[in-house]
């Protein structure tokens, strides 16, 4: 089996897993401008999208553009964020962008991959993870989850930590030409159902037949 079609495949099934099995959440239904965009990204740092959801509406209503968030004292930012554990440190990255955005950018949120990469607490996930959700840009976005899938599925080491380079080189280079949003929302969520860290269930993976990681461990 050739790389090329390997990588169409893996592509394809992703894709099409997606379609059929891929979770739903508010943003994922709804549209976002890249401020909300940012603040949703935030918040999902080490927290379960599922508990990010049952407050991120109410909190991009209120906190609808930076101006808002800095006008806001802390305690109310804190109240509102509260739910969602690491409060402080969440509103202290906050205010330090929305401070940023102003002073900078006049207010309006950056949408080029260097502006949102010099923000605070902004890295190449939530930067690459805002220009392709909310603008549509073909990048790749690599978390643990997908780096996971990636590896395994081409029997490689994962990496220790998700921000070396040579993970995104391959991400990249594994992007298909279209449907790239479809594509990082399935890796996104075949790594967080499926291909889990413990307790795989690989017999409901999609890529189970084409896996390096099953062929070198069959049950």
């Amino acid at each position: 089996m050739s790389g090329s079609y390997l990588t169409k495949e893996f592509q394809r099934r992703v894709i099409s897993w997606f379609h059929q099995k891929g979770r739903v959440f508010y943003w994922r239904k709804n549209i976002l401008n890249t401020w909300q965009w940012l603040v949703l990204e935030l918040l999902l740092k080490r927290t379960r999208a599922e508990t990010v959801e049952k407050v991120f509406p109410s909190i991009v209503a209120k906190y609808f553009e930076p101006k808002i968030v800095i006008d806001t004292n802390d305690l109310e930012l804190e109240r509102d964020l509260k739910h969602l554990g690491l409060y402080r440190q969440r509103r202290a990255a906050l205010k330090q962008i929305a401070k940023k955005i102003l002073a900078e950018h006049g207010g309006v949120t950056p949408s080029d991959q260097a502006s949102l990469n010099a923000l605070p607490h902004v890295g190449s996930y939530i930067s690459n993870a805002v220009l392709c959700f909310g603008q549509g840009q073909r990048v790749p976005v690599v978390d643990s989850n997908v780096a996971r899938v990636l590896t395994r599925f081409l029997g490689l080491e994962m990496p220790k930590d998700v921000r070396e380079t040579w993970i995104w080189e391959l991400a990249e280079r594994m992007l298909p030409d279209e449907n790239w949003i479809e594509y990082n929302y399935g890796l996104i969520d075949t790594g967080a159902i499926v291909c889990r860290k413990k307790k795989l269930i690989c017999p409901s993976c999609c890529l189970e037949d084409l896996c390096a990681y099953i062929k070198k461990n069959p049950e």
